[in-house]
C-alpha cells in the first residue's frame, strides 16, 4: 500500500502512554504513519470508539476539512482532545483516506481498548451515578438565577 499506520498511544495529561483514564481527564493520542510514495488529497482521521462499536468523535487533521499531501518517509503525529470523555470502556481507530473519493488508503476499525474511570484523583471526587449519561462530559457555563 501506500501508506499505513504503524503504531499509536494513548496518553494521559503528563504524556505518559496509558490504557487508563480519570474522570475529567484530558487526553491525547500519539501515532506513526508510514508513507511508502508521495500521496495527495488526503484526509487523517482518528476516532474514539464506544464499547459498542460506535464511532462517538471524530478528529481530522484539518479543521477545515482540507485535503494535505504526504512525502514518502515516516510521521510522528499528536492529536490533543479538549473533551473528557465520561466513564466506560473505549477504543480507538484510524483512517487515512482519498478526500474526494473516501477510498481508504489504511483504516482500523477499533484497536487499543482503554477505559475511562468513575474516579477523578486530581479533583478527588467520583462519577455520581450507577448509570452513564453520555459518553462525552460537554463543556458547558451555567447561571442558575432567582426569579
Amino acid at each position: 500500500g501506500e501508506a499505513k499506520f504503524i503504531s499509536a498511544q494513548l496518553l494521559n495529561p503528563n504524556k505518559e502512554v496509558t490504557n487508563e483514564l480519570d474522570f475529567y481527564e484530558f487526553f491525547s493520542l500519539l501515532f506513526k504513519l508510514r508513507v511508502e510514495k508521495d500521496i495527495e488529497d488526503v484526509s487523517i482521521a482518528c476516532y474514539i470508539v464506544s464499547q459498542y462499536g460506535d464511532r462517538i468523535m471524530m478528529a481530522v487533521d484539518n479543521e477545515l476539512f482540507k485535503p494535505v499531501s504526504l512525502k514518502e518517509g515516516e510521521y510522528e503525529i499528536n492529536v490533543e482532545f479538549n473533551e473528557k470523555l465520561m466513564p466506560g470502556n473505549y477504543s480507538l481507530g484510524m483512517a487515512l483516506s482519498y478526500f474526494h473519493t473516501g477510498g481508504n488508503i489504511d483504516f482500523i476499525e477499533s484497536f487499543y481498548p482503554f477505559t475511562v474511570k468513575k474516579e477523578s484523583k486530581q479533583l478527588n471526587f467520583e462519577y455520581p451515578w450507577a448509570t452513564i449519561h453520555g459518553y462525552i462530559k460537554p463543556n458547558t457555563k451555567w447561571s442558575i438565577n432567582k426569579l
